[in-house]
């Protein structure tokens, strides 16, 4: 009772506005972005990828994947994303890289995890792990968004999360600047677990906030399933395609 009342107050003292378009939004409301920011964000498209989670405006053609993945030799087991990375959802990730982006990228996870119980249900994995970054990035970044959307997402769907599990032991170059097949190679080796025994059996729910090639995810899958990892899947709040 007591903490549904601060709740109240708060909204009253700070009543609840869109994190894109400031509009004003109802205190019940279920994330923070209004109606219209909203569909910009998840975008009007049919089809999804389930394999590689990219938004597709028309029905693959290929019985596994889409036409951006389906020659990809990916080691998860299949993934989930907000939208593609472009337009709206480009601009908020972007602005959710900046040293005070923690709120938006924790509504992104409260989203993605919406998402996940809308075509899953509760029982989607076992355990939330966010990608981790070299020691040195954090320092950098001043955040990990990964481990702040995984947060969101667990408040919303109730999986636990586990930060200490995973962790990247090699400084890599960034991977925006480099070709597909150099990405893979830039990550090759460097991820390593912690506590292997936690994940042996288990469903993992890798976070990210932004896949494009998929090396990164791939090398970490692979990591938590030399581990004893039962399957791996990743929520990402973007996927990095071209428009299809």
């Amino acid at each position: 009772m007591l903490e549904s009342l601060k709740n109240s107050l708060t909204s009253v003292v700070f009543p609840p506005h869109c994190l894109e378009c400031e509009a004003p939004l109802p205190v019940d409301a279920l994330h923070q972005w209004c109606e219209r920011c909203l569909l910009d964000l998840i975008g009007d498209d049919d089809d999804v990828c389930v394999r590689c989670a990219a938004h597709l405006r028309q029905p693959s053609p290929f019985e596994a994947g889409c036409a951006f993945c389906h020659r990809s030799a990916f080691r998860f087991d299949a993934a989930i994303s907000i939208g593609n990375y472009r337009g709206t959802l480009q601009s908020v990730v972007l602005e959710m890289k900046r040293s005070n982006g923690e709120i938006t990228a924790y509504q992104f996870g409260n989203l993605l995890g919406k998402l996940i119980q809308e075509r899953t249900g509760d029982s989607f994995a076992d355990l939330i792990v966010p990608m981790p970054i070299h020691w040195w990035s954090r320092l950098k970044r001043g955040f990990c968004a990964a481990s702040v959307i995984a947060a969101g997402l667990s408040s919303q769907t109730g999986i636990p999360i586990s930060e200490k599990i995973l962790r990247q032991t090699k400084r890599t170059k960034k991977q925006g600047m480099l070709s597909n097949t150099a990405r893979f190679e830039n990550v090759r080796g460097a991820f390593s677990t912690r506590s292997p025994q936690k994940v042996v059996g288990k469903t993992i729910l890798l976070v990210d906030d932004v896949m494009t090639s998929g090396a990164t995810a791939n090398e970490a899958t692979k990591v938590l399933k030399k581990a004893g990892a039962k399957r791996v899947y990743i929520a990402v709040a973007a996927r990095g395609v071209r428009a299809s």
